[in-house]
């Protein structure tokens, strides 16, 4: 299955991987990112997770003042995961988006 290498905000990569959520292969930390090799389902994920954090803050949840890092490195993993998503052609979910892979 083909991978794709993207950098995720540390902040979001740390509370992905401790939820023992997909993440793929870690290939480097860097100083505000780390660097991962994924397939397309792991992608997707990501993504997932990432939306679900970003869209708490519209839903007016109270995370905690804690929880604003999180947010914005969830937006931030977000914007990069439709970028990647978008500039190889990688379907963003759905029946078609699987058999595709």
């Amino acid at each position: 299955m083909r991978t794709y290498t993207i950098d995720i905000p540390k902040t979001f990569a740390i509370d992905h991987s401790e939820r023992d959520l997909p993440t793929g292969r870690e290939v480097k930390e860097l100083a505000r990112t780390i660097r991962y090799e994924c397939t397309a389902p792991e992608l997707r994920e990501w993504l997932s997770d990432a939306n679900y954090y970003f869209d708490c803050a519209g839903f007016g949840w109270d995370m905690g003042d804690d929880a604003i890092g999180l947010q914005a490195s969830a937006r931030g993993t977000a914007q990069r995961i439709h970028r990647l998503m978008e500039a190889h052609g990688i379907p963003k979910s759905g029946p078609l988006a699987e058999a595709l892979e």
